[in-house]
């Protein structure tokens, strides 16, 4: 059966979500919105009023936003400004005009909200000062018929159920007191781009942080009988629908520079929306609020530059408001299926600490997008040790006496560890569009002697996900090769390779320990077959790799 374009799915998707924008809620032509959150209620002001303009759907909005402003802190601020009319720590940014105009001092006049105060700020490149509208809550709450109000949590705090409550439920009573005609909406917010930090702190990866925040969105859903504005969702389906090979092509992160890959130590905003974060995000807000199918949305310039697909963008939109709809209906909360992973099993990037990885992931894209379809022989899974089999001043005298027994395809990547490889394998497709009949996984130094049971179960992991993809697939796994200056006493060959042993024969793969093989009587590496690092096996190295390998695999394709 021929296979449907990326382009044809899309298309065909599109087709069978379009009827979904009619089950809005809302279903209305002209609305009044008002949203009260953080920097990601603010990232609507960049494309919201043009998408809604072009799609034909009249909306005024308000933006109110506290900078990194959990629930919490929302009712802290708004008992605060409940007592004091002239209090308003709320930036607001809008579009409608209201009867009354301010005067700035270069004699512009400017539409002004009767709720907003206009103050005059300073520059911070030392230009003549803007105004900015600050707010009161309560004011503009009463201040305004609203059809809709939104409302957020903190990306912080949105993992975190326990951080919901009792704060959620005070902001709807606040709601209902100033605005009783208003429907109450909440946004679910995004889960960060890999490469935040605070991921590696909070001992998660992206994906997990979606899935508890999702949960915990949809438990206050629930809770409230709110609806959600399912932003996150949409975010993590054009995630799914179009892997991220490179952290400047996420829905999330903005590097110091537009389009361009940032450099250790530069500065890269892991949290916020991208450039086409913040297009699809406004998307989902329109389609949600007006029930529209996005037919007439344009794509900003930018995006056209970059080369974005709108039906893509669409399709997500529009597959993420279908979501929240079933989601309304069935209110069973999902399990999240988080269990205490260790570090070595998370799926990390190294884009940033390796610039050059990227040119190893698309190469190997390449390499198998060339022989789509193949057969291999053996399939070679590590790190630089099974990487430089390709190498001059290592393997490359050796390898293409292992080309010529086998055929074979090599998924090394220098430096990384178990979750690097982890990684590859979800978002760089190494485990797609071929067949092999044998793999063989060497991985586990680069992690270090720190948690060595995280090291196998990563290495379970990596073996999980192989079997997964290719059930009649059959697996070798290697012992790490000793090094450094002390091998006898290394706790890979210590404590990582028994374990690593009893789990292979517990699960049925084949077992190669060359540990012998490279040391010597006084149990330090012979001479000439590492590097002066005492880690990469340089010919010699790599000649006692072939001839242990070579029979093993012999072995294992025969009994196939």
């Amino acid at each position: 059966m021929k296979r449907k374009s990326l382009g044809g799915k899309i298309r065909s998707l599109l087709f069978c979500l379009v009827a979904v924008a009619s089950a809005s809620t809302l279903n209305a032509e002209s609305l009044k919105v008002l949203a009260i959150g953080n920097s990601f209620t603010g990232s609507l002001n960049m494309d919201l009023p043009r998408i809604a303009k072009d799609c034909g759907c009249e909306l005024e909005y308000c933006l109110l936003i506290v900078g990194g402003c959990s629930m919490m802190r929302q009712m802290e601020l708004a008992d605060l400004a409940a007592d004091d009319a002239t209090y308003a720590p709320w930036n607001a940014l809008f579009n409608y005009k209201a009867g009354t105009t301010f005067t700035c001092r270069d004699g512009k006049v400017i539409p002004l909200c009767n709720s907003l105060v206009p103050v005059m700020r300073a520059q911070k490149d030392g230009s003549a000062a803007k105004p900015r509208w600050d707010a009161n809550i309560h004011k503009v709450l009463a201040g305004e018929k609203w059809d809709v109000v939104v409302i957020q949590q903190s990306s912080q705090a949105s993992w975190k159920a326990s951080t919901y409550e009792p704060w959620a439920g005070e902001m709807i009573k606040l709601i209902k007191s100033k605005a009783p005609q208003a429907k109450i909406m909440l946004q679910q917010t995004w889960s960060y781009n890999e490469l935040c930090p605070r991921l590696k702190n909070w001992g998660m990866t992206s994906k997990e942080m979606y899935k508890k925040l999702t949960a915990a969105y949809l438990a206050t859903a629930k809770r409230h009988g709110l609806e959600i504005i399912p932003t996150g969702k949409a975010f993590e389906l054009y995630r799914a629908k179009k892997p991220v090979l490179s952290p400047i092509d996420d829905v999330v992160g903005q590097p110091a520079t537009d389009g361009v890959m940032p450099r250790d130590g530069e500065k890269f905003d892991a949290v916020h929306a991208s450039t086409l974060g913040c297009y699809l995000q406004s998307c989902v807000w329109v389609a949600k609020l007006f029930g529209s199918d996005l037919a007439k949305a344009k794509l900003s310039k930018p995006l056209v530059q970059r080369g974005y697909s709108l039906d893509l963008i669409r399709a997500c939109a529009l597959e993420a408001v279908k979501w929240s709809e079933e989601a309304k209906e069935d209110v069973r909360i999902p399990d999240c299926g988080i269990a205490s992973e260790p570090e070595a099993c998370r799926p990390a990037s190294r884009f940033v600490s390796a610039p050059w990885w990227t040119a190893r992931l698309a190469e190997k894209r390449r390499t198998i997008a060339q022989a789509k379809g193949a057969c291999y022989d053996l399939v070679l899974v590590g790190d630089s040790i099974t990487h430089r089999w390709e190498n001059k001043d290592n393997g490359a005298k050796v390898y293409p006496k292992l080309k010529e027994r086998f055929k074979v395809l090599n998924l090394g990547s220098g430096g990384d560890k178990t979750q690097n490889v982890i990684w590859r394998f979800e978002n760089n497709g190494e485990l797609d569009d071929y067949t092999a009949k044998v793999f063989a996984v060497m991985i586990g130094v680069n992690n270090g002697p720190a948690d060595p049971d995280g090291t196998v179960a990563g290495v379970k992991k990596i073996v999980e996900m192989i079997r997964a993809k290719h059930p009649e697939s059959k697996i070798l796994l290697q012992a790490v090769l000793p090094h450094g200056k002390a091998p006898r006493n290394a706790v890979s060959a210590r404590v990582i390779n028994p374990k690593l042993k009893a789990y292979a024969e517990k699960s049925g793969c084949a077992w190669l320990d060359m540990t012998e093989k490279f040391l010597g009587e006084d149990g330090e590496i012979k001479s000439g077959l590492m590097m002066p690092d005492d880690l990469h096996p340089v010919k010699g190295g790599y000649e006692i790799w072939l001839a242990e390998l070579t029979p093993v695999v012999e072995k294992m394709l025969e009994c196939r």
